[in-house]
Parts: structure tokens; sequence; C-alpha cells
């Protein structure tokens, strides 16, 4: 069952739920976001990140006493601030700055997250300081002012837009529109931001998307009557800042919903085993990598079967049917975050001659970068970068003049050949959103796979 958190939060204010803070902020104003560790141990490295896909903002090496902010991301480009190895500060405010944050304590391997606000909607300081007052006085006053303070809730959050849900990981929540949809109304839920649109209403079609990163694969449901989405069987990494707008010729409704989803913890003694369930079923095709930690190390990879790396050697199974990993003889070392990884695969047979096209499932926005690869070797084949479209041609010539890209991120094939056969890799970059991510081990951040089998012959 969903649980709707009656949170409201305040600039100057930190409000704690469900081990999630929660911070409120007007726009261009800083706020710090301050971790409660006590003290840090010489060999920690404390990583700060943005974000369900952990989008690097800091770096903290406390041994060598080396920091390092990550400049390339333009979204927070100088306007970061560290704060000795607890804080980070952020500048100048935006709305884009809203969800969630997280530091994470190599070595100690502990984290804490935020759920940050940053309102532009102008609410005088008060009407602000009013409600705070209303909320210290709950306790100890009488019904009817009680009542009277849930309708304040009720009035900022009308005001503001903005609605704060929190539940278990593998509960379903639902984003409400609290409306009736009109006839010529247009719905669109966005995710993050407006690069990731995942659901949409216009004219009589419907439309769910699986998201970027296939993050929302077979989870939606949206109410063609009410425009209400639906996410089933909620994980950690659904958590984040919804977006929705309504719009027609004679209304526009605009509303934000920051979800937290809790993660599962586990708790097991040391030399015992724990079994990480996942609650999905893996399509054939699909490709399953376990990660760990705050520097997403490889653990296993599915297609292989087999341990990357030493840690975990001789410890591990991986259930290919359900995502499952069990891991046996549990160490203190193990503790942490681990995250699994689905990849989806889609199979393509084509006749030898004929023309065939790869079409990614999510919109192509005119700032993502696009690189096709192929083959074994990954070798690159095309790219857009800046809305300039570039065909890369084998030193054997084998798709001269046969290859087309358009600006949808779709790959056209000509002519095909049988040795045309194998895999082709999609890899998209938002270039306002994504940063470099350190990896204990390389694997491919794909979204889209296309294995093709080119035949002589019917």
């Amino acid at each position: 069952q969903m649980r709707h958190s009656d949170l409201v939060c305040f600039p100057g204010v930190v409000v704690e739920t469900d081990g999630v803070k929660s911070v409120s902020v007007m726009e261009g104003d800083s706020v710090t976001l301050q971790s409660d560790v006590s003290e840090v141990q010489r060999d920690d490295l404390i990583v700060w990140r943005f974000g369900d896909k952990g989008i690097l903002l800091a770096k903290i090496d406390v041994e060598t006493n080396e920091t390092s902010l990550n400049d390339a991301d333009e979204r927070f480009r100088d306007r970061l601030k560290l704060r000795e190895a607890r804080s980070l500060t952020i500048k100048k405010t935006r709305t884009t700055d809203s969800g969630l944050y997280e530091v994470q304590i190599r070595g100690s391997e502990s984290s804490q997250r935020f759920l940050l606000s940053v309102s532009g909607s102008g609410l005088s300081p008060g009407f602000i300081a009013g409600i705070v007052f209303a909320a210290l006085l709950v306790g100890a006053v009488v019904a009817s002012v009680v009542i009277h303070y849930r309708h304040k809730i009720s009035e900022l959050e009308k005001r503001v837009g903005e609605y704060y849900m929190s539940m278990a990981d593998g509960e379903s929540v639902t984003l409400k529109t609290k409306t009736v949809l009109k006839e010529d109304d247009k719905v669109q839920w966005w995710y993050h931001d407006d690069n990731d649109l995942i659901a949409e209403i216009s004219g009589e079609t419907n439309g769910i998307f699986d998201g970027f990163d296939k993050r929302f694969r077979s989870k939606l449901v949206l109410d063609d009557k009410t425009g209400d989405l639906t996410i089933n069987n909620t994980m950690s990494n659904h958590s984040g800042l919804y977006i929705l707008e309504i719009s027609s010729e004679t209304r526009r409704i605009n509303k934000r919903f920051i979800v937290t989803v809790k993660m599962m913890k586990v708790s097991v003694a040391k030399g015992g085993s724990v079994t990480l369930k996942t609650d999905t079923e893996i399509q054939r095709a699909d490709e399953i990598m376990w990660t760990f930690g705050a520097e997403n190390c490889l653990v296993v990879k599915a297609d292989s079967a087999m341990t990357i790396g030493k840690r975990f050697t001789g410890r591990l199974e991986l259930d290919k049917k359900t995502g499952t990993l069990i891991i046996r003889k549990i160490e203190t070392a193990d503790s942490g975050h681990f995250k699994l990884q689905i990849i989806n695969i889609k199979k393509l047979s084509v006749m030898e001659g004929e023309t065939v096209t790869l079409k990614p499932d999510t919109k192509v926005k005119r700032d993502n970068e696009i690189l096709w690869k192929f083959g074994p070797q990954v070798t690159s084949i095309a790219e857009i970068r800046e809305g300039a479209r570039e065909i890369f041609d084998f030193a054997d010539g084998k798709f001269k003049e046969r290859l087309k890209l358009d600006q949808t991120g779709s790959l056209t094939i000509t002519n095909t050949r049988t040795t045309d056969s194998g895999l082709y890799k999609l890899q998209m970059k938002r270039s306002s959103g994504d940063s470099d991510e350190i990896f204990c081990e390389e694997f491919p951040k794909i979204i889209f796979n296309f294995p093709i089998q080119i035949s002589k012959y019917p």
C-alpha cells in the first residue's frame, strides 16, 4: 500500500523521514547538505552523487587529501563547494537542482541521502514562518488546530505544486493529477528533467516509455481518464523527481512529485549466506549485471556467469531466470550497496539485400549525443555530436555508402550482406546530465542492443 507522506520542508529547516533528510530552499539561495558523519577514517573515500543515475559531483580521498569537483557537468558548474569532508554546498540554486543527493563513504561503507526541493514559487517568508509555527504547536493544541495545520499543508502543496511521497522497495505508488481530463488535454509525464519522457496522452493516443535507461520497463500504468501515473513494484532507482504537465488551449497544470523509494536492507551474520531477490522476470535476450559499492564495481555478468575480480570468487550464484544473486561466506567487507542492471536486447532478422532500420525506443533530444557501435571489437560506425551527423567506415570498407543516420538516432543499413550479422550497440548520452563515471571493471553503458542475422535464403 502506498503511503503519502505529509511532509513540508522550509528554507533553513531539515526534516528527516525514513532515513532521508529533506531540505527545502528558495531558488537563488545557497544550501548546504550536512552529513551526520562524526569522523572519517584515514583510508576513506567520500563521494557525492546526484540523481538516480548517480551523477558524480565531488570526490574526496581522505588519505591523500585530494579533492575534486565535477566541472564537466554544466548543470552545477562553478556552483559547488566542499566544506571539510562532511558537507556539500550548492550556490545559486535552481529548480532543476531538486532531487536526490547521496554521500557515500567507502572504507566505512556507509551512506546518507538528502532530498532537495528548490522552489521558485515566490512564497512570502511570513507565510512560511506561519506554517513553521503551526508545525511546532501540533503536539500541544486541540484537534481543530491540527485540522487547520493540515489544511495549511494542503494549501502549501497546492501553491507550490510539489508532493512528497515515500514507499518501501517493492511497493506501488500512484502519482495523481487530481483532475479529470478534457478532450483536448495533452498529458506528459517526465522523469528527472525534460529529456526523459516516460508517459504521454495526446489526442487519441497513449504512450508509455521505458525511460532513458529502461528502468521503467513493464512498471508504468497510465490512466487515460485522469492522467494518473502508477509505478508498480518500485525499486530504489525509481527515486527522484517526476514532472507532470497538462496543457490545452484553456488550461495548464504543472505538478512535481518527489518520490523516495527506501532501499531494501538485508542483515546477515558473518560467514552466513544472503539472497538478493529481484522479484522480476528476465527476458530471454536480456543481459544481467550486478555491481557493488560507490564505484559500481562489476561483480558478475549473466552472459559469462563468472565472478569478475577476486573479491567474490567462488562465493556467488546467479539465477539467470530472475536475476537473483546469492552471496555465500559473507565477510564484513561485503557490506554496501549491490545494484542489478538489466539491459534490453532486441533481435532482428532480415534477408540479404534488404534494408533494415534500427530505431531507439526513446525520444532523442537535440542536445543528446548518439554513438552506434558494431561487432565484438565494438567499433564505432556512426555518431551524432552537437547536432552534426557523421558516418565512420571500416578500413576494409565494410559499410561503405550503406549507412544512414537520422536526427532521431535511427540507423539504416542498406543492401545488407551476411557479413553484417552481429551485435549493434547504441550508446546515448545527455550532455546536460551524464558525467564521467569510475568503474572497477569496464562494461558497456548500453541502452539498446540489436543482434542481426542476415540470411541468403528464405
